[in-house]
């Protein structure tokens, strides 16, 4: 995963429509959590959600960066690796928001 400060330097970094657009997709990733919690799904369902959930906010993000990207000269494959690390970066915490918000509200 992406260090703290190396996502901060990275969102410092940033141009406006790509912290927009990464703010969009995290921000749907974090809904995405509280109605699966709150619909008490299990880890498949959450999984199965996730694998269909946010993907237009994903794709927003994603063109968002590479153009960045491109616009600083970085190659595109360089880029669209880098994203598909960050998404999966994303993807995991997710999943693992999910997992320990479970966890809190189980019955003791």
């Amino acid at each position: 995963m992406i260090s703290s400060a190396l996502a901060t330097l990275l969102l410092l970094a940033a141009p406006a429509g790509t912290a927009q657009a990464r703010e969009s997709y995290a921000r749907c990733l974090k809904d995405l959590v509280r109605t699966s919690v709150e619909q008490k799904a299990d880890t498949t369902a959450f999984d199965t959600a996730l694998a269909a959930g946010c993907k237009d906010k994903e794709a927003a993000f994603k063109n968002a960066n590479i153009a960045a990207d491109a616009a600083l000269g970085l190659k595109r494959s360089a880029s669209e690796k880098a994203m598909a690390e960050q998404i999966a970066d994303y993807r995991a915490m997710a999943k693992e928001e999910h997992q320990e918000a479970l966890k809190a509200s189980a019955p003791q």
